[in-house]
């Protein structure tokens, strides 16, 4: 989101420099910053730590004569309200669930098991009441991408502007070109966390006895909450675990036909502006931001859920419904069906158009 949000004040004539932000120390991949592929770029300074210190981001800003900053999931706000106060103008953006009061029942659960881990990830992404007056205090704006994040910040006193998200023109690029000895479903695993719920999709997959289908887990990487599928047996699985250059990934999503997609939440749901710019329907939870964008039986079929609990800072979380998921693939399965919403899909590329993202950039900022 990062990268193609730079695209956009570049394209807009502005020079644009990043302080990137290594990850935690307690995340699983510690202070990781990626270099490779298409986010080997330019003007690109490496913080120190996670949490920049006020000095670091201080001689950026000098060395760089830098105006305005946009800032991804930073609830440093003091540190922000500061070059606030100095004259630099401040964005921010938070995925909604790392954007919430406090939510006592998986507190609980932490201290109960004891997950020190969990226990440090909950502390950096919960947000609570004084978190919401220091955001006030330390941006500008604080805008969002999905309807439901702009919701959320209503009920928390915030005016956030909505920003529609689109189809950027690095994908519209993409050229598929589709398998032909069997029907591919492409299910985007990320790192495996927790928000895949992937046990679940293989056990939908299979109730559909059909033996010209197949599944495509990719995978980047793992993670310790990483769902263990190893046991199923059957041969329609095909699962990848490798860090694909970009293009190498586009091209195999593009190959497929349906990407399968449910997840517990969603921040902004990154792979449905890439399914609808490959032309791929999409099977999903019928649930927000999920349902914004993949509308049932038109680019997609939405599914059941099955409310299993909360996240940390208040939202719900879902499993799939396994025999809607199975009932969901089964129709998708059909080449008719595939075909007549992958029409649909191609159609609303109008919709989502990058130039429509640009100008509510250009607009809300005032760029």
């Amino acid at each position: 989101m990062s990268r193609y949000l730079r695209s956009v004040f570049d394209n807009l004539g502005h020079h644009t420099f990043v302080l990137a932000r290594p990850t935690s120390d307690t995340d699983d991949l510690p202070n990781f910053i990626s270099t490779a592929d298409v986010w080997n770029q330019g003007d690109v300074t490496r913080a120190s730590r996670f949490f920049i210190p006020l000095e670091e981001y201080l001689s950026w800003i000098e060395k760089n004569a830098i105006q305005i900053i946009f800032f991804d999931e930073n609830n440093e706000y003091d540190k922000i309200k500061y070059l606030r106060s100095k004259g630099i103008k401040t964005f921010g953006r938070f995925v909604w669930e790392g954007f919430g009061e406090k939510h006592a029942k998986g507190l609980k659960t932490i201290l109960r098991t004891r997950d020190m881990k969990a226990f440090c990830r909950y502390m950096r992404e919960c947000f609570t009441n004084k978190d919401v007056i220091g955001a006030k205090e330390a941006f500008d704006i604080v805008y969002s991408l999905t309807k439901c994040e702009q919701a959320r910040y209503k009920d928390f006193g915030i005016d956030s502007p909505w920003i529609q998200w689109g189809c950027h023109p690095e994908l519209l690029a993409v050229k598929p070109q589709k398998r032909e000895d069997a029907i591919y479903f492409f299910f985007p695993g990320g790192f495996q966390g927790a928000r895949k719920p992937m046990r679940k999709t293989v056990e939908a997959f299979m109730k559909v006895k059909n033996p010209d289908i197949r599944l495509i887990i990719k995978a980047q990487g793992t993670r310790t909450t990483t769902e263990n599928i190893e046991d199923f047996p059957d041969t329609r699985l095909i699962k990848i675990v490798k860090d694909l250059p970009a293009k190498e990934y586009y091209n195999l999503f593009s190959s497929c036909h349906v990407c399968l997609a449910p997840s517990r939440w969603e921040g902004l749901g990154q792979h449905f502006y890439e399914t609808i710019s490959f032309g791929l329907p999409t099977i999903t939870n019928n649930i927000p931001p999920h349902n914004e964008v993949i509308e049932d039986g038109k680019n997609g079929l939405l599914v059941k859920s099955v409310k299993i609990g909360y996240k940390q800072s208040g939202i719900p979380i879902y499993d799939p419904d396994v025999d809607d998921l199975a009932r969901a693939i089964e129709e998708l399965s059909d080449v008719n069906k595939i075909t007549e919403l992958s029409n649909n899909t191609i159609q609303l590329q109008k919709k989502y158009s990058w130039n429509t993202t640009t100008e509510h950039i250009k607009k809300t900022f005032r760029l």
